[in-house]
């Protein structure tokens, strides 16, 4: 049986959104800025509201308490 249709079209969740971000500054052989990242993680950071940046600021959050060192320059 598949997934439901709600399923399928329903957003991301936390921790695709975490690995995604992970792999994305991983995969960046230079710093990249906030902007750089909302444009290309469009799919969890798109709209680029107030609410996705309190989103961005949790993850950032949540990779450093997951061990991962991350540098972050204001």
């Amino acid at each position: 049986m598949g997934d439901s249709p709600d399923k399928r079209h329903a957003k991301p969740d936390k921790s695709l959104r975490l690995l995604d971000l992970l792999c994305y500054l991983l995969n960046s052989r230079q710093p990249v800025t906030r902007e750089q990242i909302f444009t290309n993680l469009k799919e969890h950071y798109g709209a680029g509201d107030d609410a996705s940046e309190r989103m961005f600021e949790r993850d950032k959050q949540q990779l450093l308490e997951l061990g991962i060192p991350v540098l972050f320059r204001p």
